[in-house]
Order: C-alpha cells, then structure tokens, then sequence
C-alpha cells in the first residue's frame, strides 16, 4: 500500500464556519482538512492508504459519504501519490521575472538589443513594467530563445530609410523588419 493524498473541490456555496470545522475534525484523523474557499467553492483534502489512484479515490470518496458530504456535488477530484502532492506544495507559483539586462544575458545581447527585440510580433510580452522598464517571465524569454532564429549581421535597412524619408515608428514590427 502507498500514501495518496485526495482532494476534493466543491462548487456549491458557502458552508458554514461550524460545518467546515466539524469535516475538519472528522477528516483530522487521515491527517485531512476542509477548508472554505473564496466564498463559493470549498475544499477537502486527505491522506489515505491503498493500491493505487483510483481505490484511493474510492476510499475517500466513501469516507466523506459517510460523514454526510454529497461528493457528486464535487467539481474536481485530485489523486496524488504523496511524493507527488508534495512537490507541487513546493513548487513555486511565481514567475521568475527578468529585466532587460537579465533578458540580455539569457540570449548574448545588449539591453539595447532587448528593447529592439521588444518591438518584434515574436518576442514575449513584458508581465508587467515597473519603473526600473519592462519585467519578463524567465521561462517565456528561454522558450522565444529557443526557437528564435537568429541572422548573423545587421538586418538589412527598411526601403523608406535608404530613400532618405523620414517615417514615424508604428510600434511593435515584424520579426522580417528587425
């Protein structure tokens, strides 16, 4: 037998603080929890013994029927092996964010270089700018790395700037024009 930890997500209103803290005493001895959410879902969780994902579903599912829970009413049911459930807890939720001279450095160009590449269809969109400039995802920087193809050179000058016209930037360019 292994450990499974499962996670049952409600959708059906609010229960109330007295009802949440008895399914949490009850559930206190497979080391479980019920726990309100944003006012409209509510959540189990629980440690239970058995074979496999599924028997370990079956387990749960007959032990809060047994303490009067409606689990058809679930929305959403978790299954993990401990192991599992505690490497997702561990697991970060926030972006690593970068700014332009982080960018630059992942992809062996200038900062300035970064702004331009900036202006191109392709290239991620900042999460946020702060006063400092433009703050990127790390791992949406290391996807575009990868498949960015890249041209040795200088990209060749667009027709109106070899005639000697003058034309206003219209923001965000094709990765052809950069």
């Amino acid at each position: 037998m292994n450990d499974w930890v499962v996670t049952h997500t409600f959708d059906s209103g609010r229960l109330e603080d007295l009802a949440l803290e008895g399914l949490s005493t009850v559930l206190g001895h497979v080391d479980g929890s019920a726990s309100g959410g944003n006012g409209e879902r509510w959540y189990t969780t629980m440690h239970v013994q058995a074979d496999g994902a599924v028997p370990a579903a079956a387990r749960a599912e007959a032990l809060l029927t047994s303490r009067g829970v409606e689990v058809e009413r679930a929305i959403d049911v978790e299954v993990a092996t401990f192991d599992e459930y505690e490497r997702k807890a561990w697991e970060p939720t926030i972006p690593v964010l970068v700014g332009a001279a982080e960018v630059g450095e992942l992809l062996g160009v200038s900062r300035q270089r970064v702004h331009q590449l900036g202006m191109l269809d392709v290239f991620p969109r900042p999460l946020v700018r702060v006063r400092m400039g433009p703050l990127w995802d790390r791992r949406a920087i290391e996807t575009f790395d990868r498949g960015w193809k890249r041209a040795p050179g200088r990209p060749a000058a667009p027709k109106h700037a070899r005639s000697g016209l003058k034309t206003a930037s219209a923001g965000r360019r094709s990765a052809a024009s950069v």
